[in-house]
Parts: C-alpha cells; structure tokens; sequence
C-alpha cells in the first residue's frame, strides 16, 4: 500500500499528490514519513504540466504543500509534529495556518512560541488568528 502512494505522490499531478498524503498520514513507517516530507517541500518546478501557467504550477504545489502539512499534523510517525513546526515559514498562508491550528491543539511551550511568532505574521489572517489563539491560552493560564 505504501509503495503505491510514493508513487502516486511523485507524479506532477495535484490531484494525484493530495491523494498520496491523504494515504500515507496513516502509517508510521519512516519511508511514509520521508514520503510526506517531500511532498511538503513540493515546489513549482515539481508541479511543472499540473497548471497551463507557471502561476498556476506554484498555485498547485502550495496545495500539496498544505495537504502534507496538514498529513504531517495526523501521521503517528514520532518525528512528525517537528516536521509541521519546520512550515511556520512557509510561503503559503494556508500552510501557516495549519501550522497555526496544529499549533494551538498542541499547546507545547514550542508551539506557544508559534502562535507567538505567528502574531506578527505578514498575512492578516494568520496574524488574526494567532492573536486570538494567543487571547484563549492567556485566559487558559489565569
């Protein structure tokens, strides 16, 4: 089963590779782990033929990215939740935004340091949500 979406996942094809995460998030195999990992480095180039426009190839790989982030939040592997901290940076909002959310189930002094960070994010709906994660642990604390 696991072979079947590594292969999936390697073909240039949104679609094909929101699929694999979906499949892989499941096992706690390393060669599933490492298989989401490199989804949730998909770039462009990886994309090239998905979209009729360069745009749209970049359009598609932040939506592999975000369906591998997303995986990574669900995969039982032990090293995923370091992976999922490791795409606070990244250039799509909606994966910070998992990041976010994941973040904020956590609760762990790394991830309130995150949130923390997120508050000052340059996208007005991480940075939105972040503040009002950042409200509901103050009033957790008192």
């Amino acid at each position: 089963m696991i072979p079947h979406f590594i292969e999936l996942g390697k073909r240039p094809r949104h679609s094909f590779r929101t699929t694999a995460c979906q499949g892989l998030k499941k096992f706690k195999s390393d060669e599933a782990f490492a298989a989401i990992k490199a989804l949730a480095a998909t770039t462009a180039d990886d994309m090239k033929g998905d979209g009729t426009t360069r745009e749209l190839d970049e359009s598609s790989a932040r939506g592999v990215r975000q369906a591998a982030v997303s995986a990574l939040t669900e995969c039982p592997h032990p090293d995923a939740l370091a992976e999922v901290w490791k795409a606070a940076d990244d250039e799509s909002e909606n994966v910070r935004l998992t990041v976010l959310h994941k973040a904020f189930e956590v609760k762990s002094a790394e991830a309130r340091k995150i949130i923390e960070k997120m508050t000052e994010d340059a996208s007005e709906r991480v940075r939105n949500e972040a503040n009002r994660y950042a409200g509901l642990l103050a009033k957790e604390k008192k």
